[in-house]
Parts: C-alpha cells; sequence; structure tokens
C-alpha cells in the first residue's frame, strides 16, 4: 500500500535529480505525517468536545494537507511545502488565539473563609494558568520553523516567517491581557512571558538563519566536488581511450611487423 502511494505521488520527481526526489520523497513523508496527526486531532476533538473553534482548525488542517498533496501531485514542490507550512500556522493560530479569545472558562470562583465559616463565594478571578498559554503557541512555533529548515533554504522567507510569528504571539498576547482584565499583577507576569517567548522565537530564528546558510555551503560544495569529479572522470575517460587508440596501433603494428618477418 505505502509502496503505491509513494509511487503514485512522486512519479513526476522520477526524472529530477537525486537530490530532488529525495526531498520530494521526505515532504511527502512530513505531510502524510501531519495529515494523520490532523485526522487524529479531529477524531479526538469530535469525541471529547473541547468547543466548536478547536474542530474548525482540525478541519482546516486536514483540508490544507489534502491540498498540499494535490499541488505536490502536480509536482509543485516549492508550492506544496508552502501550503502544509501556512495551513499548519493557521490551525495553532486558530487553537490558540482564536480560541482564547472566545473562552469564558478562564475566571475561576473564589469562596472566603473566615473561622470556618463562609463570608463570600461570588468572586470571580482570572485562572493564573493562561499566561502560560504562549508557550503553547511557542512551541507550534519551534515546530513549524523545524519543518521549514527542513525543506527551504530561503533567509528571506525565514524572516518574513519570523516577522509572522511574532505578529501572531502579539495577537496572543492581546487576548490574554484581554481575559486578565483590571489584574495589572498578571498582566505583568504575563508579559513576562510574552518577552520571553518572543526572544525565543528571535533566537530560532537565528539559529535556523545559520543552520540554512550551513546546509546551503554544504551543499554548494557537494555540487562542486561533483563538478569536479565528473571533470577529473571526463579527462580520465578521454586518457583510457587515448591509450587504448595507441594499444590498438601498436598491435596493427606488431600484426604487420610479425607477417612481414
Amino acid at each position: 500500500m505505502w509502496k503505491k502511494v509513494k509511487n503514485y505521488f512522486l512519479e513526476r520527481f522520477r526524472q529530477k535529480n537525486k537530490t530532488e526526489l529525495q526531498k520530494a520523497f521526505y515532504l511527502l513523508l512530513s505531510t502524510l505525517t501531519v495529515l494523520g496527526f490532523f485526522c487524529f486531532l479531529l477524531v479526538s476533538h469530535a469525541f471529547f468536545w473541547p468547543g466548536p473553534i478547536y474542530l474548525i482548525g482540525d478541519v482546516l488542517g486536514v483540508l490544507g494537507c489534502l491540498f498540499a498533496l494535490y499541488e505536490f501531485r502536480k509536482g509543485e514542490l516549492d508550492r506544496a511545502g508552502k501550503v502544509l507550512i501556512g495551513f499548519i500556522i493557521i490551525v495553532f493560530t486558530t487553537h490558540s488565539v482564536v480560541t482564547d479569545l472566545f473562552r469564558t472558562d478562564y475566571s475561576i470562583l473564589i469562596t472566603q473563609i473566615d473561622h470556618g465559616k463562609t463570608v463570600s463565594s461570588d468572586l470571580f478571578h482570572t485562572d493564573p494558568a493562561i499566561r502560560y498559554r504562549l508557550y503553547v503557541t511557542f512551541v507550534c512555533i519551534l515546530g513549524t520553523y523545524f519543518l521549514f529548515i527542513s525543506f527551504f533554504r530561503s533567509i528571506r522567507q525565514l524572516v518574513s516567517f519570523t516577522v509572522l510569528f511574532i505578529a501572531i504571539l502579539t495577537a496572543h498576547f492581546i487576548v490574554i491581557l484581554h481575559q486578565i482584565g483590571d489584574n495589572w499583577q498578571m498582566a505583568v507576569f504575563a508579559f513576562e512571558h510574552y518577552v520571553t517567548v518572543s526572544v525565543g522565537v528571535i533566537a530560532a530564528t537565528l539559529i535556523s538563519g545559520l543552520l540554512i546558510t550551513l546546509i546551503e555551503k554544504l551543499y554548494t560544495q557537494a555540487l562542486d566536488q561533483g563538478e569536479v569529479i565528473r571533470r577529473q572522470n571526463e579527462e580520465l575517460q578521454e586518457t583510457v581511450d587515448e591509450q587504448t587508440r595507441f594499444l590498438v596501433s601498436s598491435n596493427e603494428s606488431l600484426k604487420e611487423f610479425a607477417y612481414l618477418t
């Protein structure tokens, strides 16, 4: 079954060089893995029902993977990779930012007790755990970085994605501030976490940029070495052909000499 699927999607890449074929295979494997993960999330969220927003995100993820496979089948490798990454960003933004925007269960009931008697039980405060939701978005961003540098070697696109990720984190931070309300102490803590994850995204960008530069350098060196080896093989083949012609001529001369003798 897997062999048929692989042959079906890699058919247009058979005539390309080995590097492109390998890249296409890894992208196909990643796309199918992400598709399976989104299908698992869809079934899980349909069973446990955390809310309709999660289901919308899961459906978008499945449709995005199918669209990426469609582009992949057409032979558009770069477009398929961009579609896959784009829909992954849409899904985790929906699951984190949009979900936190419309959630109403972050307020917890505080009961005040004085000498064993309940004084008040109608005080609501925002759950402090909401500020840690920024790290969920941050982990999703890191995963997207790893997927990006696996298939693309463009520093300009990397910077564009970084700006987008900072914007998503900023939107998530604003949503968390909206949920916190007038609790300035929690707002300060949330800002500290926002600065931490933003610095983490910038650090991930720098590391990814260095990795892309290193991969590009190694790839260029491999191409140069392959070209040198190809030229040496051509020169060696010319030398062998020349020696062969010389030996053939010598053999003919020896045959004539032997005949005359």
